[in-house]
């Protein structure tokens, strides 16, 4: 089954390519996007773009091109690909906090907008962090590619356990329990607005808000996805093909739904002329 393993790999890695970048330009022809929202947005598809582009390399290079599991170019690239991962799940909360402020305290907003960069690498720097921290606990802790069934694994070390449970069980649990939080809270504040809305544009205002806390809601999906079948199933599995699928594939899939749910939200602005957007 490796042949049918590198099919899909390689059609869900040209697959996210092309959406991502479709998503991008939609971000670039949405007048909907074109705020601080758009920006947190381009971030997490550039992210994306970069956590498929190093996990496929790294996946098809050629056997005398190989370093060894434990050598620090193979711990480096672990590195980078948690750190991506972590980062685009960070800008997911980003998204929900940018509906909150936007919505219940629209007076902030233009304080939010100059503040949206350095938050973005603040959410940058925590995601470094948690990934480095790993070598910190224990040297031989690591993410590291297992190409007998072609998955991503963290080493086993006697601080595994307590890295995995506290740095991505708990934490992703808590970004989507907060992000779920925040939007919730953003829905009901704009369905209590609704009715004091006057006016063709302010209706028009509203009905755009709502389709950003909609987006955002939805981003929980991938996140949700990636969480459950990589923290609870793939320990779970014996067969290799599955552990495949729970890993690596569901990884870079998670990747595409991120670029799916913009183009599901706003392809309508994608080729439509900016002029007219």
């Amino acid at each position: 089954q490796r042949d049918i393993a590198d099919f899909m790999l390689l059609v869900i890695f040209s697959s996210g390519c092309v959406i991502c970048l479709l998503a991008l330009l939609t971000i670039h022809r949405s007048h909907a996007l074109h705020n601080s929202f758009g920006v947190i947005c381009a971030f997490q598809m550039s992210s994306d773009l970069g956590l498929l582009l190093i996990t496929t390399i790294f996946s098809f290079l050629p056997a005398e091109s190989q370093p060894a599991v434990d050598a620090p170019i193979s711990i480096l690239v672990g590195q980078m690909a948690e750190a991506l991962y972590f980062f685009s799940g960070g800008l997911h909360v980003l998204f929900a906090f940018h509906r909150l402020i936007l919505i219940v305290f629209p007076t902030k907003k233009f304080a939010w907008t100059k503040m949206t960069v350095p938050a973005i690498l603040t959410v940058a720097f925590i995601s470094l962090m948690r990934s480095f921290i790993m070598q910190m606990l224990d040297s031989r802790l690591f993410l590291k590619y297992n190409r007998e069934v072609m998955s991503w694994e963290i080493t086993v070390t006697p601080s595994s356990m307590f890295y995995i449970t506290y740095f991505e069980i708990y934490w992703s649990i808590s970004e989507l329990v907060l992000i779920i939080s925040l939007d919730s809270f953003s829905l009901i504040r704009l369905h209590f607005q609704k009715n004091k809305m006057d006016g063709k544009k302010s209706k028009i205002n509203g009905a755009v808000e709502k389709l950003l806390v909609m987006q955002s809601f939805a981003q929980c999906v991938p996140t949700g996805t990636v969480v459950v079948l990589y923290f609870f199933v793939f320990p779970n599995l014996t067969d290799p093909f599955a552990m495949f699928i729970a890993s690596s594939f569901t990884w870079n899939a998670g990747n595409v739904m991120d670029g799916a749910i913009i183009l599901i939200f706003h392809s309508r602005n994608l080729f439509r002329p900016k002029s007219l957007t």
